[in-house]
């Protein structure tokens, strides 16, 4: 058994790993994936196990299952992942093969409603900073974030735009050694404004989906809020429900 970094069950680590592979080109576009017996030996798991993590992959629409024929590796043409652990939108376009760039529309310092502070847990005389990016993958916004950090996570250091074009999740550990452990959720669907629709470029009123986020380190402490907003026909998200007996 190979060793694995675990987050989840064993088969949604089997799912990732399937995907890297696809990815990387292990497999072209409607190739044929080994048999389950093969492929199970290969990467050191049950069959049950595989079975359950080409479920998900098919789920997410990264491969098709024909009866009689096998299972094909199908290109997607929107992004979709699942919520049972948390990953950002930089590590799920990338997991479609396609690039990640960042549109940066702000960084700005200062005192914000008193509904920011008390989530970040910080006075309302503290400097927050706000993050304002898009996301996008192959020059398409799949994404509009706002990021309320408080200010003395950086220290006395001047804040640059460049710091934050990739994943803030990265740059808090590498740059500030802050780790986010978890995160506090709440899924909002919404209709894009003029403003939304703008930025997203998508139609107005068109279906978005909020993630309204409370990131915290291991001991509970609020580290950022974050607000992303996703076009419903850019990104999907999923949710693997199991039963508790």
């Amino acid at each position: 058994m190979r060793n694995r970094r675990y987050r989840g069950t064993l088969s949604t680590v089997i799912k990732e790993e399937l995907a890297e592979m696809i990815v990387s080109g292990k497999w072209a576009d409607n190739e044929q994936l080994p048999a389950e017996e093969k492929l199970a030996d290969e990467l050191g798991v049950s069959r049950p196990t595989l079975r359950d993590a080409l479920r998900i992959l098919e789920w997410e629409g990264l491969i098709v299952r024909e009866h009689g024929k096998g299972t094909f590796v199908r290109k997607r043409t929107n992004l979709h992942s699942g919520l049972e652990y948390w990953r950002s939108i930089s590590e799920i376009i990338r997991s479609t093969g396609k690039t990640v760039t960042t549109r940066f529309i702000g960084l700005n310092e200062r005192l914000f409603d008193e509904e920011i502070h008390s989530k970040l847990n910080i006075g309302t005389q503290e400097l927050v900073v706000r993050l304002e990016r898009i996301r996008l993958a192959d020059g398409e916004p799949v994404s509009y974030s706002l990021d309320y950090i408080a200010r003395r996570l950086f220290g006395y250091t001047a804040l640059r735009k460049e710091t934050f074009m990739g994943s803030l999740v990265d740059s808090l550990e590498t740059v500030y050694n802050v780790r986010i452990s978890y995160s506090l959720t709440n899924l909002v669907p919404v209709v894009a404004d003029k403003s939304l629709a703008e930025l997203l470029e998508i139609g107005e009123l068109s279906p978005v989906l909020l993630l309204d986020e409370l990131h915290c380190d291991k001991k509970g402490e609020p580290i950022f809020l974050g607000r992303e907003y996703f076009p419903y026909d850019r990104v999907q998200f999923h949710i693997i429900r199991h039963r508790v007996d």
